[in-house]
């Protein structure tokens, strides 16, 4: 990965409802120093409710979410439609990656079309699609402040 002073980042979201792929997501980014903290959820109804609950605690607002679309009770283009009426810090401070295993063409292009997703990588997320995560990451969201 290149050398960044920004990273590690702070905060990343794995939202899988399959446990395997939550540790995998979690143990490359925790072993590639992408993000000093992850925090899993199995269901995106309990992601949502956690961003509902810390929208004004900055610290506690993801830089990342990796974000699966096949889950049970509310998929990843679910949470997408409920997560736009967040306030718009959210869109301004996460880069949301759709993480899937999806190969379907619908799905990519139904992703691509959607303003707040910035990127879709197929399942294992390994240290390449992190490279590209981070230069996705550095290119949309620098602070020109």
């Amino acid at each position: 990965m290149p050398n960044n002073k920004s990273r590690p980042y702070d905060l990343v979201l794995s939202i899988d409802d399959n446990q395997i792929d939550r540790y995998i997501c979690g143990t490359i980014v925790e072993k590639f120093n992408f993000a000093k903290k992850v925090i899993e959820f199995d269901m995106a109804t309990k992601a949502l409710e956690y961003l509902s609950e810390n929208l004004h605690i900055p610290e506690n607002i993801p830089q990342i979410i990796f974000l699966d679309i096949n889950m049970p009770v509310m998929s990843g283009f679910d949470f997408l439609n409920e997560i736009s009426k967040f306030p718009i810090i959210i869109q301004k401070t996460c880069c949301i990656v759709m993480l899937t295993s999806s190969v379907n063409p619908d799905d990519l292009d139904r992703a691509k079309n959607n303003a707040i997703v910035k990127d879709y990588i197929t399942k294992p997320l390994n240290k390449e699609k992190l490279d590209d995560v981070e230069n996705l990451f550095n290119s949309n969201f620098t602070n020109t402040e």
